[in-house]
């Protein structure tokens, strides 16, 4: 079974953007192996790296563009739930402490259903794909939980929600 990517509609519409903006990328790409096919002499490939780097470049895109169609089906779009307060749930403000080699340094995470994080927020965002995020979406405040990220296991804690 492939793994679920969790999303928020905002979520999910940057994710069409970024099918939209890669295809709008290869329709620029296209037309520059084009002028480079034109401009050069001979057979118009052989030896012309501005056309075999265009073409390296098609290739790339339409492997992404592939990839996150493919991946469209395993989209699952999640609404926030703030019933219960004393779970973590979207866009919640959370401080985490990092049970880690006896370092437990904490820090505080925004959790979003985005598919990319913002560089603008007051808090670094953390999303739901995570290992982080999915590790502590639904969790009990002062719950310590798992995650993996490779093949190395972690623990940290839920220390809190910071404001509201």
């Amino acid at each position: 079974m492939s793994k679920k990517i969790y999303l928020d509609k905002d979520g999910y519409q940057q994710y069409l953007n970024a099918i939209t903006e890669l295809h709008d990328k290869l329709k620029t790409n296209s037309f520059q192996k084009s002028e480079a096919y034109i401009s050069s002499t001979g057979n118009g490939w052989h030896d012309n790296y501005e056309f075999e780097e265009s073409k390296r470049i098609e290739n790339g895109l339409i492997t992404q563009i592939n990839n996150m169609n493919q991946n469209l089906n395993k989209i699952e779009i999640i609404k926030s739930d703030k019933a219960d307060s004393s779970i973590v749930n979207l866009n919640d403000i959370i401080e985490v402490q990092f049970l880690i080699n006896n370092n437990n340094n904490t820090d505080i995470f925004k959790l979003t259903g985005n598919y990319f994080t913002k560089d603008d927020s007051e808090y670094d965002e953390l999303t739901l794909n995570s290992p982080v995020g999915n590790a502590i979406y639904h969790q009990k405040i002062g719950s310590i939980v798992e995650y993996n990220v490779e093949s190395n296991i972690y623990k940290l804690k839920i220390v809190r929600k910071v404001g509201g």
